[in-house]
């Protein structure tokens, strides 16, 4: 983006978060985050705590952040109204929102402790691998793949499916020879991926959150959770999400055995299950072993090397047909 033009959007986006302030009757108690491509603040609504998100740039200028919010306050703003139950009460309520001149909302604020170590958006505290955690993950997003079915037809059309030849693409492939000193490992694990093609492509049928991280999880009990930030939100696979979280929770092994059972056994999707999450294994442990092999995050560093055992480890089960899920 070129200076003057991002100086007049800035200055453009500067002016309309005044006046929704000002509409709205917001008194700005903390400032979460100010660029580069949003603004995220802890407000006083009407003495009413809530959280003031808005898109600095025009859809114009930035396309992906203003739909990621557009489709967080769609997806927030329908499953409070006619979502299951668990859902309402792990998520944050939407009281305004608006697409134009760029997306914004404003939302609940919801109090919880923060289950993230340091500020990492991978590592959880070691108080999150417990059963009623496990239960909790699973049973929320059962309840949201139930619900997914239900998705009114208008709405459908502002949420992407993902293919499998988008997260191929997606693949930095010459890494994967560096990580796993096996002959032609990207041919096997391409190859591996395509014979799934078919029942991945034709499985993006549930909502998806794609980052259920560390940082996006506030404990409010023992046996509920606040799940926030979902920018991200679109059709994916029923295997995603609980993957992204088994992947992270490497060093809690019999915690990732209990969690992928149960959740196995709950699915509404399971004769497809097993093939769904090796695909994600491929693609999301060759994510992570980029990621750990260039982390100097001190939450992180710790666990490096057993990181990178356990994901090289889970991309030669994969292919040999010898990964055991629990």
């Amino acid at each position: 983006m070129q200076p003057a033009v991002r100086k007049k959007q800035l200055e453009l986006a500067r002016r309309h978060k005044a006046e929704l302030i000002q509409h709205y009757g917001l008194r700005v108690k903390k400032i979460l985050r100010n660029g580069p491509r949003f603004f995220v603040a802890e407000c006083d609504m009407k003495h009413l705590p809530v959280v003031f998100k808005m898109c600095l740039y025009t859809k114009n200028i930035d396309p992906r952040t203003n739909h990621g919010i557009r489709r967080e306050a769609l997806t927030l703003k329908h499953f409070h109204k006619n979502g299951p139950t668990l859902f309402r009460k792990s998520t944050p309520k939407v009281y305004a929102s608006g697409e134009n001149p760029r997306s914004w909302y404003i939302r609940e604020y919801l109090a919880g402790e923060p289950q993230n170590v340091k500020e990492s958006n991978f590592t959880f505290k070691s108080s999150f691998f417990s059963k009623p955690t496990a239960d909790f993950i699973v049973d929320f997003f059962i309840s949201l793949h139930r619900a997914s079915q239900r998705f009114p037809e208008p709405l459908k059309k502002n949420f992407a499916r993902h293919t499998l030849q988008t997260n191929v693409d997606l693949i930095g492939w010459d890494k994967l020879e560096k990580f796993i000193d096996l002959p032609h490992i990207s041919a096997y694990a391409k190859h591996f991926l395509y014979e799934r093609e078919r029942i991945f492509d034709s499985h993006q049928t549930v909502l998806t959150h794609y980052e259920p991280y560390a940082s996006h999880f506030f404990k409010v009990s023992p046996k509920l959770f606040y799940i926030i930030d979902w920018e991200n939100v679109d059709w994916g696979n029923p295997a995603h999400d609980i993957s992204v979280i088994w992947h992270r929770s490497f060093h809690h092994p019999s915690w990732q055995s209990y969690l992928i059972k149960k959740f196995h056994q709950k699915t509404l999707y399971r004769r497809a299950f097993v093939d769904l999450f090796e695909v994600e294994v491929i693609f999301q442990s060759i994510s992570n072993l980029d990621y750990f092999r260039r982390t100097v995050h001190p939450a992180e560093r710790p666990l490096k090397k057993r990181a990178l055992h356990f994901y090289q480890s889970n991309i030669r089960q994969v292919l040999s047909g010898s990964l055991s899920l629990y």
